[in-house]
């Protein structure tokens, strides 16, 4: 059976299924859903994606939407003897999981900041009256950092790749104060030394920046990122 995932380079948790797909070396054809043209609400598409988002998967007649039931469904499916991204030990899977909530979190706080829909449509700015609410969700992360190398203890998981990919947004922005948080800023440095985390990221990362700068300087691209 063929495994496709539905993506676009943009999307933070679109790359870090990507990752996962690295990590656990899974033979999987990667379709590009062009965001930019707003090919995420054609009616192909939102057969396999009701709400016209990114990513989605598919894995022969079988389709899985949301990147942490995705990234779920791939570690129980493929992680084979792979006990470290996703264990099987209830009580380590549970902190897993909870850092993975605890991660959706820290995106959506800084999602809002960064006001990302509304700048690309509507030409608003950045919601600096929610910069607090970031600082917050960092000063949280750096707490558990403080207990942990990781999001959920001493060994890498699927956590620390929707972790990371949602403070990374932050640099789509002029935000400076990582150096308020340095075992978040330690964490980041050893989850970019993942052999595949550049392939997965940064041409994504780069991509978004642009689309932000060019609309906040009001050098005008039409998109359809929803």
């Amino acid at each position: 059976m063929t495994l496709t995932l539905y993506f676009h380079e943009i999307s933070p948790p679109s790359r870090s299924v990507l990752m996962i797909i690295k990590a656990l070396n899974i033979q999987c054809d990667v379709k590009v859903v062009d965001l930019l043209t707003g090919e995420q609400f054609s009616p192909e598409y939102l057969e396999i994606h009701p709400r016209g988002k990114v990513p989605a998967l598919t894995d022969g007649d079988f389709t899985l939407i949301e990147s942490r039931a995705i990234a779920a469904y791939l570690c129980n499916k493929y992680g084979g003897v792979e006990e470290t991204l996703y264990p099987r030990d209830p009580e380590k899977r549970a902190n897993v999981d909870m850092m993975l909530y605890f991660g959706g979190w820290v995106y959506n706080e800084i999602f809002a900041y960064l006001n990302v829909r509304n700048i690309l449509f509507y030409d608003e700015k950045i919601c600096d009256e929610n910069l607090p609410k970031v600082h917050e969700a960092l000063k949280q992360l750096e707490n558990y950092l403080e207990k942990n190398k990781f999001m959920a203890g001493t060994s890498i998981s699927i956590a620390d790749f929707f972790g990371v990919n949602a403070v990374l947004f932050l640099e789509v922005s002029d935000f400076e104060d990582y150096g308020k948080y340095p075992k978040v800023v330690e964490w980041i440095k050893e989850v970019k030394k993942l052999p595949y985390f550049n392939e997965c990221n940064q041409s994504g990362l780069a991509h978004m920046k642009k689309l932000i700068k060019n609309k906040l300087e009001k050098k005008y691209i039409k998109v359809f990122l929803q």
